[in-house]
């Protein structure tokens, strides 16, 4: 059966909203972001499965591909109280 038009697979959801909020939080660090699903590839019953295929029963792994501003990525966060404020 097929699923409902309305569901959205997390994976799917993830793919979309996660470079958006990468970048929102990376700022001007970061250029691009990407987020790729891919399917699990099967492996050999006298094998025994890959650590990622275990934890993820849903049979799908997500990347994550950055490319990031050479001139900002290793500054400091900025955001947040200042470390001279003291209570």
């Amino acid at each position: 059966m097929l699923p409902h038009p309305d569901f959205i697979d997390h994976y799917v959801r993830a793919q979309r909203n996660m470079p958006r909020i990468l970048l929102r939080g990376l700022t001007d660090r970061c250029r691009v972001a990407r987020v790729f699903t891919t399917p699990i590839q099967p492996w050999a019953l006298a094998n025994s499965p890959p650590v990622h295929a275990l934890n993820n029963p849903e049979g799908h792994s997500l990347t994550i591909g950055l490319i990031l501003n050479a001139t900002e990525s290793l500054r400091l966060v900025e955001l947040g109280p200042s470390p001279e404020d003291v209570i």
